[in-house]
Formats: C-alpha cells, sequence, structure tokens
C-alpha cells in the first residue's frame, strides 16, 4: 500500500491578514485534478505567524485524515443532465416540457442566480 501523503500547507503573511494555501484533490470527468485552496487565518495583531500555523493545521485536518478521499465536482451542465435523468424521465413531472424548451436554450455561463428565479417565476406565472 502507498504511503499516505501529509500536508502542512504555506502560511504567510498578506498585508494585515495571515492567510494559508494548500492544494485538494477533485474528481472532475477528465479524471483527479489538485487545485490550489487559499483561506484567511486570521489578523495579523490577533496571531503569531505559529499560531497562524496551527491553526493551518486545523483547517488541513481533513485532508490530512487517514479517511480522507477526493470530492466529485460537477459542472452546471453535468448537473443538469444527471437531474433531467433522475427526475424528468423516470416520472410524469410536470415541469419537464417547459424545462426542455428553456434549458437548450440557456448557456451554464450566463445563468445566473437571478435567471433561475425569474424562470422559476414565469413556470408559476403559466401554470
Amino acid at each position: 500500500m502507498a504511503r499516505k501523503r501529509y500536508q502542512k500547507g504555506f502560511v504567510y503573511l498578506d498585508g494585515d491578514k495571515w492567510k494559508g494555501r494548500y492544494r485538494e484533490d477533485q474528481i472532475t470527468g477528465e479524471g483527479t485534478k489538485r487545485i490550489r485552496r487559499e483561506v484567511i487565518l486570521g489578523c495579523k495583531r490577533e496571531m503569531t505567524k505559529p499560531l497562524a500555523e496551527r491553526r493551518m493545521e486545523v483547517v488541513l485536518a481533513g485532508i490530512n485524515g487517514f479517511d480522507y478521499r477526493p470530492g466529485r465536482v460537477a459542472t452546471f451542465a453535468e448537473f443538469i443532465e444527471g437531474w433531467k435523468a433522475q427526475m424528468l424521465t423516470t416520472q410524469n413531472h410536470p415541469l419537464r416540457e417547459q424545462f426542455a424548451r428553456t434549458s437548450n436554450a440557456t448557456s451554464c455561463r450566463s445563468l445566473a442566480r437571478f435567471a433561475s428565479t425569474s424562470w422559476v417565476s414565469r413556470i408559476n406565472r403559466h401554470s
């Protein structure tokens, strides 16, 4: 069995804030990717670098744990395709036809909270 990796992260001072960087694995459709993450650990006046490093250990405790597994990340389009496969095709869902007409014309990049709420309100008006 391969040896489990251990991360300490990188703690640095950015202006008056202690920040920490670390890497996290994510499973995507193309395979496993290592993503760089950054967190704010605290203010300079509240802690020293050793205290910021201790707080970074707490942040990394889940990743360094023995039972850690990378999380699966899906794009919005992948999520919608899975949702349509589970909900709209297996049941006679009342939104199936409306969703099929609207989702084909809407790109994932342009979809925002405003677009989704206005879409739902349009459906409610037509029902």
